[in-house]
């Protein structure tokens, strides 16, 4: 697609926006619109593939007698907080609230 092209969709697409006369198709048009712009922003800020190897039993049971270790040790874990935080930042999309 042109530049030439893109801009007479986009203003096309606009005109029909400036026509619709109920709220709540704009407000639902809104939330459809930041979805759809956040899930295409989080495409092009994805660099590599996640590997989707099964972890093994060995594995998955280090990792929980690190985190026991840890806990004993009295070392913090990552607080909620930060962890919703680094969610919606990953995944916008699903962290809209209506």
């Amino acid at each position: 697609m042109t530049t030439m092209e893109l801009e007479a969709q986009k203003a096309m697409l606009a005109r029909e926006i400036l026509n619709i006369d109920d709220l709540e198709l704009v407000k639902k048009l809104k939330n459809y619109v930041s979805r759809t712009i956040a899930k295409a922003k989080a495409k092009e800020e994805e660099v590599e593939e996640e590997d989707l190897t099964p972890y093994t039993m060995e594995e998955i049971n280090s990792w929980i007698d690190e985190a026991e270790a840890e806990e004993e040790a009295g070392i913090p874990g990552t607080p909620h907080e930060q962890v919703f935080a680094n969610m919606e930042k990953k995944y916008p999309w699903l962290c809209q609230y209506q």
